[in-house]
């Protein structure tokens, strides 16, 4: 439904972004009823975010294995140079021959992966969740940057990476 608002409809992605995060945070409040939802009876799931492997935290094996796919799926297919052509000029790319809604609906899928792999690591790094969040993503502090990076790294890394 948002993929479909944002390339059919021409909303802009942001201003659609904000306004799915306000929904799925009051649905995510209303269904825990504001209360923080702690994981501890689930050891298992830490093992996602907390353990080792070769001395590295899964968390970051996790998210080189991400980016790796994503770099040779941006660099080496069809797709990649698409999503190339559609993020510099999306008109020269229809007129290329491009399907551009189809690759922006992709993409958005593939970032709302990323952005659902960095929730599930986060929480269970943490071992706990909240649906109200903290609405502290315009917040520049250095007790934030290292959540804001956690939460928003793996996302940012889907459409930063750079044909070489």
């Amino acid at each position: 439904m948002l993929f479909r608002s944002v390339t059919y409809f021409k909303i802009n992605a942001l201003i659609a972004t904000l306004a799915m995060s306000f929904v799925i945070s009051g649905a995510g409040s209303k269904f825990t009823k504001g209360n923080l939802i702690v994981l501890m009876d689930r050891p298992a799931f830490a093992n996602i975010g907390q353990k080792e492997i070769f001395g590295v935290v899964t968390s970051i094996w996790i998210m080189v294995i991400f980016v790796i796919l994503l770099g040779i799926l941006l660099s080496r297919t069809t797709f990649g140079r698409y999503v190339f052509a559609v993020g510099g000029n999306m008109e020269a790319a229809r007129l290329a021959g491009i399907r551009v809604n189809a690759i922006r609906i992709v993409a958005f899928g593939l970032s709302g992966v990323a952005a659902a792999i960095g929730g599930i690591v986060d929480a269970s790094r943490v071992m706990s969740a909240s649906a109200a969040g903290n609405n502290f993503a315009f917040v520049r502090s250095e007790e934030h940057t290292s959540e804001l990076q956690s939460r928003f790294g793996i996302s940012y890394a889907v459409f930063c990476l750079k044909k070489k």
